[in-house]
């Protein structure tokens, strides 16, 4: 099975730059490409958060 290597970035609240890598495989449905990108996204978010 091959995969596709997404890159994301996201922006906290308070201004700090994400850059997420998430890999999919190829034939992922673009809706689950959204959702994997939005719960990354938000995972990685928190967890700045919760570091500071």
């Amino acid at each position: 099975m091959s995969v596709k290597t997404f890159e994301l970035i996201s922006t906290t609240e308070n201004g700090v730059e994400l850059i997420s890598y998430v890999a999919l495989p190829e034939d992922a449905s673009e809706e689950n490409q959204r959702l994997a990108s939005w719960s990354h996204q938000n995972g990685g978010a928190w967890s700045i958060i919760q570091n500071q």
